[in-house]
C-alpha cells in the first residue's frame, strides 16, 4: 500500500512541476473582435516577439477605445513560412470596439467568431511555453476530434499575468476549432 502512495506521490509532483504538460481544456464559443497593436514576423529565437510588447507600452493612451486596458493579447497568425522558416507573425495588442483613430504605426486584425479550445500556462515564459504549443498541436488536437479552425491562435493576459519571469504568471492559450470532417 506504501509503494502506491509514493507512486502516486511522484505522478502528483510531476505533474504540479510540467508547466508544459496539456491539460484538458474546456471549449468555448467566442464573438469576433478587433485587436490593435505592434505586429512582427519573426521567430521567439530571435527576440522580437517581446520588443512588440514594448513597442505597444509606447503607444499607452493613444488609443481611445480599448475595451479593457487590464486585458491584453499575443496573436500569432501563421503562413507557410512557419512550416518552412519557423517564422510568423505575432502581434502584441489590444482589444478594441472599433477601428477608428488607430496610430497609423499600429496595425488591427480581426480575431473571427468561433469554438476555442482554452488551455491554461502557468509559469515563467521559457521554452516551456514552445513546449506547451507542440503538445497541444501535436498531441491533443489529434485525439481531440477537433480540428485547426484557422490559421491563427491567441494568448490572451490578464492581472494574474505578473511579468514573463514570474513563476506565477498565469494566461490562458486559445486554439480555434471546429469538428473534424470525415
Amino acid at each position: 500500500m506504501r509503494s502506491i502512495w509514493v507512486c502516486l506521490l511522484v505522478l502528483f509532483t510531476i505533474r504540479i512541476c510540467n508547466a508544459s504538460e496539456v491539460m484538458s481544456p474546456r471549449i468555448v464559443e467566442l464573438d469576433g473582435f478587433h485587436i490593435v497593436g505592434m505586429q512582427t514576423f519573426g521567430s521567439p529565437s530571435d527576440g522580437s516577439f517581446p520588443k512588440m510588447w514594448s513597442a505597444l507600452l509606447n503607444f499607452e493612451g493613444t488609443v481611445s477605445n480599448i475595451t479593457n486596458d487590464a486585458v491584453s493579447y499575443g496573436i500569432e497568425t501563421y503562413t507557410k513560412e512557419h512550416h518552412t522558416h519557423g517564422k510568423w507573425f505575432y502581434m502584441a495588442g489590444k482589444q478594441v470596439g472599433d477601428l477608428t483613430n488607430i496610430p497609423i504605426q499600429m496595425s488591427a486584425k480581426y480575431i473571427p467568431p468561433n469554438k476555442y479550445a482554452v488551455f491554461e500556462y502557468k509559469g515563467a515564459i521559457t521554452s516551456r511555453l514552445s513546449e506547451q504549443f507542440q503538445n497541444i498541436y501535436k498531441v491533443w488536437l489529434p485525439k481531440s476530434g477537433y480540428e485547426i479552425a484557422g490559421p491563427f491562435d491567441f494568448e490572451k493576459y490578464d492581472e494574474r499575468f505578473l511579468g514573463p519571469s514570474n513563476e506565477n504568471s498565469f494566461f490562458e492559450i486559445y486554439i480555434p476549432i471546429r469538428k473534424k470532417r470525415d
